[in-house]
């Protein structure tokens, strides 16, 4: 498990990364000057269950949880985590209403998704939600 980030990686020709061939990475046995812009619902299904991503959202909820306490403040720190901007008032009233139905809907089933429910899913939640949204994704 290697979580650095590389201008060059060694390369197996035909064995790519996943991640790789799933966002346009240039083949490795052409010179490519150009590459495709593509969208599909892979890059999206990667983002959302991929455990590289899970894990990214785990420390970024951990991250959340550490620096703040109040829940309008978590938020606030999440986007400028994921974004590096604050939410409009229509984004927090989003991002709190989906924390307080996760805690809601988790201590009804007394289950997170990946076993007992905690805050930390909760915000991991939120926090994945927001990696895998087009904003994060797309330069502005």
């Amino acid at each position: 498990r290697n979580n650095k980030r590389s201008v060059y990686l060694p390369v197996i020709r035909d064995n790519l990364p996943e991640a790789i061939e799933l966002f346009d990475g240039a083949d490795p046995s052409l010179v490519v000057s150009e590459r495709p812009t593509t969208t599909v619902p892979a890059q999206g299904l990667f983002l959302l269950n991929s455990p590289f991503a899970l894990r990214v959202a785990d420390a970024a909820a951990d991250r959340v949880l550490k620096d703040t306490t109040a829940d309008s403040e978590r938020v606030r720190a999440a986007y400028q985590f994921a974004y590096a901007r604050t939410p409009t008032d229509s984004e927090l009233t989003t991002a709190t209403q989906f924390v307080e139905q996760y805690r809601t809907t988790t201590a009804r089933t007394g289950r997170g998704p990946r076993g007992a429910a905690t805050d930390r899913d909760t915000w991991s939640a939120l926090m994945q939600a927001l990696l895998a949204s087009a904003e994060f994704q797309y330069r502005k």
